[in-house]
């Protein structure tokens, strides 16, 4: 029955009735278990959001909602409830401390809303703190009362409300008694709610861009349930990841398509284990049978079990988003039985996974072999496909692949060949047996866990110094068949900048510069960070030059620059 629905909207009302006791989302924090969510708790309390979104709060059927929340049942309830609304999720990422990288999204995808924690360690309400103004009336002419603030940006003017959620009772900018929660709790059932079309886009995965910014890749209804429903993987077991749910790899597919049971931590109070140790601690204490990892996470158990036998082995460990290598196999027999070594993208979706059970299996960049309605062919510079066992670019054709960017025309033109190929833009090759090898980023891009880096985003950050005068950022390859970035920089005239300078400068351009310290917050059940927790793009050196060396049409000669940053990097 469940395969035969359409909209994700009937889905989760379907689950609810369905399955309404079965235990499908467990969250989890250092500590332990923090709370259990389940499809009938999900399908009321979504419903009852989606109802607030559209009759208290003003916005309207296809209307695209930003969610800043981390991993949380409040983010679970507020992504499912802007589904249920009609309206288009798309993630708050906020990295930059000025919101260059939220403004921009902001701005493509025509953002009506955003919806924020209220805590002092979260990029997003830091970033939208000073701009908020006023509570808003509702559409019924009444105080809302609930979060619901007015805020106002010339970066997207749009943009002009804001719900804060709360787990606490806060002061500012609301007199909020209630948990976010325990209001929807209180909340009427539902008025009636709007039904969406399969071909209605739901969410907008974001994914790196060649400008340094975010592309949107809109997802239909449709092509959610059909990819979720592709991976039979998925259906059984309790599956432990981190992966944050705005994100394709974090976004509940297993759950739509199966009723599949989650397990992941609660990131709202910051009380969430970080080493590898702890989270391998809560694997354990929930019994989960499988979980999703990056290949450092793993090396980082490996490691650390070496010298300390686990107590337990993972039945599995599905690992992508890096390059994989070799020395993973050391995960088999200490830490797992198996390892799923998977290749996807946010706009092809899956397109090669491989369980791999024994060391032979695992070699440098093996990343598993096309998985079925996938083909995957490598070419070389021309167009032209290379033989098996040459390296060249990865073009892929799949029914999970998007059709074009969302309200990014320009982004859309370079995403296919003539003839219907997606370019991904990674570098691989396959073997005589059609297994597929992936060596990471091609261009002026690297990865940074399992982020893509374009080197044109730290360039606009280092521009954005008064005593730079130009910047180029190159990739340089490593003795370690790792790529890092350079920046090469053209000082001011008179400028006294130094690399230390400059560089303390760029990482307080980020939120994930200062380091965390403990403060009480208003509330007594928590200590609240002063600064939030970030991502730093990692810059390896920056290198002044008197100019940057130019070709004979004027453009920067980044040939010669990174000969100038593979010395520098060496010396």
């Amino acid at each position: 029955m469940a395969d035969s629905l359409q909209t994700i909207q009937e889905v989760v009302r379907f689950w609810g009735e369905d399955k309404p006791e079965a235990e499908v989302f467990t969250f989890v924090n250092k500590h332990g278990r923090v709370s259990v969510y389940t499809p009938r708790e999900i399908a009321r309390l979504s419903s009852r959001f989606a109802s607030l979104l559209l009759h208290s709060y003003g916005f309207s059927v296809g209307d695209v909602i930003a969610n800043g929340l981390p991993n949380s049942p409040e983010r679970l309830i507020t992504d499912v409830g802007i589904i249920m609304a009609g309206c288009i999720m798309v993630n708050c990422q906020v990295l930059e401390k000025d919101g260059s990288d939220l403004w921009n999204t902001a701005r493509v995808a025509k953002c009506k809303g955003v919806i924020i924690p209220v805590s002092s360690a979260s990029a997003p309400y830091c970033l939208f703190s000073p701009l908020l103004q006023s509570s808003c009336p509702d559409a019924r002419g009444t105080q809302a009362g609930d979060g619901l603030v007015y805020l106002s940006t010339n970066n997207a003017p749009e943009l002009t409300k804001a719900i804060l959620v709360n787990r606490f009772s806060v002061d500012e900018p609301l007199q909020i008694q209630q948990s976010f929660l325990n209001r929807l709790r209180a909340v009427d059932e539902p008025e009636d709610l709007p039904s969406s079309k399969p071909e209605d886009v739901a969410v907008l995965f974001a994914t790196s861009g060649s400008s340094g910014f975010c592309k949107l890749v809109p997802r239909t209804h449709e092509e959610i349930l059909v990819a979720a429903r592709s991976f039979q993987g998925g259906k059984d077991g309790r599956y432990f990841s981190d992966r944050p749910f705005g994100w394709m790899g974090g976004f509940p597919f297993d759950y739509l398509a199966y009723c599949s049971v989650r397990v992941l931590q609660d990131q709202f109070a910051g009380e969430q284990a970080r080493t590898c140790r702890d989270i391998w601690s809560v694997i354990g204490r929930e019994k989960c049978t499988a979980a999703a990892m990056v290949p450092v996470t793993i090396e980082e158990l490996i490691r650390h079990f070496e010298a300390e036998k686990p107590e337990f082995v993972l039945p599995a460990i599905v690992t992508s988003g890096q390059p994989l290598r070799e020395t993973l196999s050391k995960a088999l027999g200490l830490i797992t039985h198996a390892l799923v070594a998977a290749y996807s993208s946010t706009e092809a979706g899956m397109v090669c996974a491989s369980l791999v059970t024994s060391a032979a299996q695992m070699a440098d960049f093996f990343s598993g072999r096309p998985i079925p309605g996938v083909q995957l062919k490598i070419v070389d510079e021309d167009g032209n496909e290379v033989p098996r066992g040459k390296d060249g670019q990865v073009l892929v054709k799949s029914f999970r692949n998007l059709q074009s960017y969302y309200r990014q025309p320009e982004e859309t033109k370079a995403l296919f060949t003539q003839d219907g190929w997606l370019l991904t833009g990674d570098r691989g090759w396959m073997d005589e047996s059609g297994n597929f090898y992936c060596l990471g980023r091609s261009g002026d891009a690297v990865l940074q866990g399992s982020v893509v880096i374009y080197s044109s985003w730290p360039e606009g950050i280092l521009s954005k110094c008064p005593d730079v005068a130009q910047v180029s950022v190159v990739v340089v390859p490593t003795t370690s068949k790792e790529s890092v970035l350079c920046a090469c920089v053209v000082p001011t005239l008179d400028s006294d900048l130094t690399e230390e300078k400059l560089m303390k400068f760029y990482r307080e351009s980020f939120f994930g510069s200062t380091p965390m310290a403990a403060e009480p917050s208003s509330s007594s059940h928590e200590t609240t960070p002063k600064q939030p927790r970030g991502f730093v793009i990692d810059l390896k050196k920056i290198l002044f030059l008197d100019d940057l060396p130019k070709t004979q049409t004027g453009k920067v000669n980044k040939k010669e620059l990174l000969n100038l940053a593979s010395k520098a990097m060496l010396g």
